[in-house]
């Protein structure tokens, strides 16, 4: 009994190589990288889960740009000071396009991570002292999953729940760079065409 309690343990950790959910790292370079780098081959180590797009539309008239800014800016989740300084620099204008893009990856769900990405357009055009501003936002809502839990919970039948990342995961730039274009693949095309507007 001792000798294959011997053996088990000696195939767990033969030659300094350390066995973890089949990844194979040698002890020097298993402290070096992320935990789920390995299974992904330098890919995209996390998936998305839950994924929302979402347009929304809206058209207003207004005298006074100031009386709108809130709230447009509580609609379209803007920050208030860039919509303020982008009305003020607009209300000489007759004509005035412009694009905001927002990403934030802190938002909280229930201590999962949760990522948005939105790209809203703005036109804004005088005509005998009525604005009229045309507001087009399409957005992006989503879950990540890691990718080293997302093969062992299909072997294993778990609930995919289980295997979202958790608010407090750190992501390196590089990961960061991967889940903007991956994001902003998605909501592209439909940005393109609020740009024609």
């Amino acid at each position: 009994m001792i000798s294959v309690l011997c053996l088990l343990t000696q195939a767990k950790r033969y030659n300094g190589v350390l066995v973890k959910n089949d990844i194979y790292h040698h002890r020097e370079v298993s402290n070096n990288i992320s935990p789920y780098m390995g299974l992904t081959a330098g890919r995209m180590p996390v998936t998305f889960f839950r994924k929302n797009i979402a347009n929304l539309e809206r058209d207003y008239s207004t005298t006074d740009l100031n009386s709108i800014v809130d709230q447009i800016s509580n609609e379209f989740d803007l920050e208030r000071d860039r919509l303020q300084n982008y009305f003020s620099r607009s209300k000489w204008a007759s004509f005035s396009k412009q694009l905001f893009n927002k990403i934030d990856f802190n938002l909280n769900q229930n201590g999962f991570k949760v990522i948005s990405l939105g790209g809203t357009v703005m036109k804004i055009t005088k005509s005998n002292g009525l604005y009229t501003v045309n507001c087009r936002k399409v957005g992006v809502t989503t879950m990540l999953i890691r990718a080293d839990f997302q093969r062992v919970m299909q072997l294993n039948y778990v609930p995919i729940e289980f295997c979202c990342a958790g608010a407090n995961l750190v992501l390196s730039g590089q990961e960061i760079t991967q889940i903007y274009n991956k994001l902003n693949d998605d909501i592209q095309g439909t940005l393109n065409a609020y740009k024609s507007i």
